[in-house]
């Protein structure tokens, strides 16, 4: 039994399964502040951003400059970072990275900035640059699970650091 299934069981008797909502609240979340996201704030952080010409949910989480926002209501507000989060025992794969590429084209305004894909341990950064595709795109990977402490701190810090974004 590893740490994170002691974790679970400890936590939450009974559930053999993490839920995103539990991955998000646990994981996702301290890691988007500790980069100096203020997530209580929503001209910082918009949670369960939504398509800006239609009703339908594009993503877990869209971060933009507060300088830069414009008009929100109006969707002229361009996010810096979109995260798309699954539960924590979720294998990533192409189709979740099918949905992470028609999320950040289902925007016009997301031409440039950074994609992510977690599960929480596991964070695949892509940098986004117009149109192209993600599976063109080369992704930084870091696993909390397993990868160095240092490793993991440079490749957030230099792609999710909120001051990176000034």
């Amino acid at each position: 039994m590893d740490e994170w299934d002691k974790v679970d069981r400890e936590y939450y008797p009974g559930k053999t399964k993490w839920r995103e909502t539990h991955t998000r609240y646990a994981f996702v979340d301290p890691i988007i502040r500790a980069l100096g996201w203020d997530t209580s704030d929503p001209k910082e952080c918009h949670p369960e951003y939504y398509r800006p010409y239609g009703r339908s949910r594009l993503v877990d989480y869209a971060m933009f400059e507060k300088e830069n926002l414009g008009d929100i209501g109006k969707w002229e507000a361009r996010p810096k970072i979109i995260i798309e989060a699954k539960a924590m025992d979720t294998n990533l794969g192409p189709r979740h990275l099918a949905q992470l590429q028609r999320y950040s084209q289902a925007s016009p305004s997301m031409t440039q900035g950074v994609a992510v894909l977690t599960n929480g341990g596991e964070w695949r950064l892509y940098e986004v640059e117009g149109r192209r595709s993600l599976s063109n795109v080369e992704c930084e990977k870091v696993n909390i699970r397993s990868d160095d402490l240092q490793h993991i701190a440079e490749v957030l810090h230099s792609l999710l650091e909120r001051e990176r974004s000034h």
